[in-house]
Order: structure tokens, then C-alpha cells, then sequence
């Protein structure tokens, strides 16, 4: 990456010309990455393709030499560079010259790399990658088969108000009852903030909750390899384009449930969501799911792109879904090329499953709490931590909004419960049209 560096204005100019601009393409997102990346196998080198026409960077595909085994012997493997905390990878350039880069990279690849596979992810309808161009058939073996769909909800102008009464009826009935049993019980607070200067203390909050929550049992959260940290935390560096912000839920000043998101190009991508697992009885991942979505209306972004995997959860949220699939390349005759041929066979003869429409390891994990508020674990530290880190950022003229009491309640788009603690004793409606004085009421100063 050390001998890409120069080109990174280059890079990230024609990024932003190009038909998708994304964070996930960007030099500085590229060199955190590759900087702590916490898959990597001793061996791996980069391989980053750049077209030219002349002087001019016309296209670039980041790619990495690897090593894997089928049938139990090693082989080499040319993939995606960056193909986990990211959003369906792509070639780059202006959109005149995809076809004509990705069928140069591919006869590059052909020609002049040792490889047995070439496997690339997340490949939709619109990629340039596929169908595959320029090789020889006798050569090479070319198939496709599905990847994790990427679901994106379209943010259209107006409230928050205005989009809850475009979710479908069942699930928005869902949303406004599991969140009216979660604000009865206790005192309820919202927390926002997308500033620069708060991404490393509301990061640690983040990981805290998380540690809480159902993923710390398994290792599939931020902190289960110091890499993994460590790439977010390089993506709190004020020199990244991607810029991280965090949505909270307390109860009675515990966080318990907590969304990470960065912004990019007037689009929110969502990285990491997590809830303690001690109050799992209370739902609170839809309050907060929610409220993210409210904060990207105030922001006035276009688009909430909530990644790969769950759509069948993700797309209740009015999420489009965008089905994806690995473009694969296989030599012939060739080790994978041998184990490819015997898994078709396989597939024909067996019969594929159902897919779960669950998340079956937090289900394998999770139990479910009794809701008695007595038996929910001490969060005393853990309140005090929130509350000095929420109370730092205030002191140093961080933006960051706390909705709690009445102003929570005129910022949600249904009716408080009469008697409720958010609402004022006699119902309260929410109205999306009223968010300057959501947050007059709030003693804060208007969205930026």
C-alpha cells in the first residue's frame, strides 16, 4: 500500500466521478484496512490493479494474492482486497470505462499472475465484473452462485413521521408497540452524535454495550481481535472521508442498546449494531433502529444502506434488497477447478435447504431474560461511564443531542401511552414536522 500512496488523490478523485462513489474505495479506507486487518494469512500481498489510457487513471481494482486448500492441498487465490465492512466491491471508474477496465484487469489477471481462482464477492446486476470477458473457455471455468443480498433504505424528503407511516402496517404496529413497552419501562433517554471529536469515547461505549450483548459469547463483535479495534479506531481519525456516528438507548442512564454508522456521499453506511443481552425482554433494538433512522432524516442524508445479511429483517424498514452473488474464475484443470466440478455435482443431487429466517447463533447463545427488572445484573459502573463521557463531550462544545421526557416523546411518530414516563400524563402524539421544537423543548440548538 506503501507504493499506492501516491496515487491517493488520484484514487479518490475518481472514486467521486465514478457510477457508485463509496467510502469502502477511498484511499484512507483502504490503508486503515489493510493496516489492521485481522484475516490476514502470513503470504498475502496486495495486488492493486490500475488501468491507465496514457497518463490519465482511468480505473482500479483492489485485489489480494492468498492462500487456500481444497482437498487438502494448498493453492493460490486472487481476491477481493477489502470483502468484509463493505458494500458490494466494484471496479472504479467513470462509468463509460467499467467494461472496458474490468475486461483489462481480468486479460491482466489471465496473462501475467499465478493463480489457480480468482473469487469476487458481492457482485450485483450492475457490476462490470460480471458476466466475465476475455478469457479463453478452454482455459478457464467462469460461474456464479449467491452471495449475502445488500439492503438499502431510500430516505425520501420529509419526517420521521412521514417514513413510519410508509413502513407496512403489521411491522410498524411492531415497532411503536415493542417501543411503548420499552419507554414504560423506566426512564428512557436518546443519545446522538456524529462529530469527529467524539468517535473514540463513543466508540468505547459502543464496545462496551456490545460486550453485553449476545455477540461477546461467540467473538463476533468489535473487540473479539485487538485488529478489528484497531481498524475502527483508525476509522475515528479526523482525515477519514467516512465519518463515524453513533446512536444510543438508555434506560434509567444504562446504555443498552447502541448503532454505529458512517456517513459518506449524503448515504449512511451501517456497521455494527448491539443490545444487552440483559435487557433483550424490552426489544430496545427497534427504539434505536428507529431513532438512527430519524438522525439520518435530520442530517439530510439520502439513503441508509444497512450492508449484506438479515434482509429479511432489514427490508421491513422499507430496505430495498439487492441480490449478490461471487463472480469465480477457475483455471483448467486446476485444484479448486476439481473441487468446483465435484460440488456441482453434489448440489444436483442434494437438496438445498430452506433458508432460516433467523439469526440462529444469537438464538443458539441468547436466553431470554424475565423481564423482572430485579433479576437484570448491577450497571451502576457502566451508567457512570456514559454518563462522564456524555458530560466531556458536552464541556468541550461537541454537538451531540440527548432527547429524553418530553422531548423524546414529541420526537417519536406515535402516541405515548397515557401515564407512560416520556409522556406528559396525558398522551402525547410526535410529530416529524415539529423537530425544531423537539429541540427547543430539549434546550438544544437546531440539527445541524
Amino acid at each position: 500500500m506503501a507504493e499506492v500512496a501516491p496515487l491517493g488523490a488520484r484514487l479518490d478523485a475518481l472514486n467521486l466521478a465514478s457510477r457508485r462513489p463509496c467510502p469502502f474505495a477511498t484511499s484512507e479506507y483502504l490503508r486503515a484496512f489493510t493496516g489492521h486487518d485481522e484475516l490476514a494469512r502470513p503470504g498475502d500481498q496486495v495486488l492493486f490493479l490500475c488501468a491507465w489510457r496514457g497518463e490519465e487513471l482511468v480505473g482500479y481494482l483492489p485485489l489480494r494474492r492468498t492462500w487456500r486448500r481444497a482437498l487438502g492441498l494448498p493453492f493460490r487465490r486472487v481476491e477481493l482486497l477489502v470483502s468484509r465492512d463493505t458494500d458490494r466491491p466494484h471496479v472504479v471508474a467513470r462509468a463509460e470505462d467499467e467494461a472496458a477496465c474490468a475486461e483489462a484487469f481480468y486479460r491482466h489477471l489471465a496473462r501475467h499472475e499465478r493463480w489457480s481462482s480468482v473469487e469476487l464477492g458481492f457482485q450485483d446486476a450492475a457490476s462490470a465484473l460480471w458476466p466475465v470477458s476475455g478469457l479463453p473457455s478452454r482455459r478457464f471455468r467462469v460461474r456464479q452462485y449467491p452471495d449475502a443480498p445488500n439492503t438499502t433504505v431510500p430516505l425520501p424528503a420529509g419526517t420521521l413521521a412521514d417514513f413510519y407511516r410508509g413502513l407496512a402496517g403489521d411491522f410498524r404496529n411492531t415497532v411503536s408497540r415493542l417501543s411503548r413497552r420499552l419507554l414504560a419501562a423506566g426512564r428512557v433517554e436518546a443519545v446522538s452524535c456524529h462529530a469527529p471529536q467524539a468517535r473514540r469515547p463513543l466508540l468505547d461505549l459502543y464496545v462496551d454495550v456490545e460486550r453485553r450483548s449476545w455477540k461477546e459469547a461467540v467473538k463476533v463483535g468489535l473487540a473479539r481481535h485487538p485488529e478489528r479495534l484497531a481498524f475502527f479506531h483508525a476509522l475515528c481519525e479526523p482525515d477519514q472521508p467516512l465519518q463515524l456516528g453513533f446512536d444510543f438507548v438508555l434506560l434509567d442512564g444504562v446504555p443498552i442498546s447502541a448503532m454505529m454508522s458512517g456517513a459518506f456521499g449524503g448515504t449512511w453506511y451501517a456497521f455494527e449494531t448491539g443490545y444487552d443481552s440483559a435487557y433483550g425482554d424490552l426489544s430496545p433494538g427497534y427504539l434505536t433502529w428507529l431513532l438512527a433512522f430519524r438522525h439520518g432524516l435530520a442530517q439530510g442524508l439520502r439513503a441508509y444502506n444497512l450492508q449484506a445479511a438479515y434482509s429479511y429483517y432489514k427490508s421491513r424498514w422499507n430496505g430495498v434488497t439487492t441480490a449478490t452473488w461471487v463472480a469465480q474464475v477457475h483455471r483448467v484443470p486446476s485444484l479448486p477447478w476439481l473441487k468446483g466440478v465435484l460440488g456441482d455435482v453434489k448440489r444436483a443431487l442434494l437438496r438445498r435447504p430452506e433458508p432460516q429466517r433467523f439469526n440462529q447463533v444469537k438464538r443458539a447463545v441468547e436466553s431470554k431474560p424475565s423481564g423482572d427488572p430485579a433479576d437484570r445484573p448491577p450497571r451502576a459502573a457502566e451508567a457512570a461511564q456514559a454518563e462522564r463521557a456524555f458530560t466531556a463531550l458536552v464541556a468541550a462544545g461537541v454537538p451531540l443531542e440527548r432527547l429524553s421526557g418530553e422531548a423524546l416523546a414529541l420526537a417519536l411518530p406515535f402516541v405515548v401511552e397515557r401515564g407512560g414516563p416520556v409522556g406528559d400524563g396525558g398522551g402525547t402524539r410526535a410529530g416529524g414536522d415539529g423537530r425544531r421544537a423537539v429541540r427547543a423543548a430539549a434546550g438544544l440548538a437546531p440539527a445541524r
